[in-house]
């Protein structure tokens, strides 16, 4: 589900510049970041849904990877 911002709000809310992005190469954490925090504009279940999810698999995949990292460097 993507959740998009309507014009109005965008100007609001700047968070990137919509004439030059693109989500080529993105890591998919920054644009489901970056969905979430449209989706809080929504106000609907769907939209609370999509952000408690996305926040709980954002939490697990960075924990993850600083558990990763952090053993590397350990050893």
């Amino acid at each position: 589900v993507v959740f998009r911002v309507a014009e109005a709000e965008w100007n609001q809310m700047p968070v990137m510049h919509i004439a030059t992005f693109t989500v080529d190469g993105k890591p998919q954490i920054l644009l489901s970041a970056m969905q979430a925090c449209g989706a809080l504009y929504v106000k609907t279940a769907t939209a609370a849904h999509f952000i408690d999810e996305t926040l709980r698999s954002s939490r697990e995949q960075l924990m993850s990877e600083f558990v990763s990292i952090s053993a590397a460097t350990a050893s």
